[in-house]
């Protein structure tokens, strides 16, 4: 399987439309149905966009087929609106999954809590951050269209 195919394997996990992907990272519309039904190769600078746009998203991956599809970093990556609403429900509720379970000597340590802490404010400003970018693309794709 070739990189297109990768791509759209992982765009069916996230549950993104193609369609959707090429106006946020700003391909031509039907770019990637055209390169899968041609099993052709994606260029340099798509994947450049793919891999910059795409945080969670292994490049090694992408390139090879080799290892696993997300990168292990918490919290960060295109998401689907789902993804993004949940995320945004836990932030909210202040409950965050940063993936790593302290000793339980550790988890009252008052060091351990105010960097907890401090990790649910900036995952909230994280939200409100998406938010703001997926507005801006959103604007920017309308100032094209015009």
């Amino acid at each position: 399987m070739k990189a297109i195919g990768r791509l759209f394997k992982y765009l069916k996990y996230k549950k993104i439309p193609h369609t959707r992907f090429e106006k946020e990272v700003g391909l031509s519309n039907g770019y990637l149905n055209t390169q899968l039904k041609r099993d052709a190769d994606l260029g340099e600078g798509v994947l450049n966009k793919i891999v910059n746009y795409c945080l969670d998203l292994n490049s090694d991956w992408l390139l090879t087929g080799k290892g696993s599809m997300l990168e292990k970093k918490a919290g960060i990556g295109l998401m689907s609106d789902t993804d993004s609403n949940e995320q945004e429900a836990q932030a909210a509720a202040g409950n965050v999954n940063v993936g790593v379970e302290p000793p339980p000597a550790v988890a009252n340590h008052p060091s351990y809590v105010r960097a907890m802490d401090k990790i649910q404010e900036l995952a909230t400003e994280i939200a409100d951050l998406r938010k703001e970018l997926v507005e801006a693309y959103r604007e920017l794709h309308g100032m094209r269209k015009k």
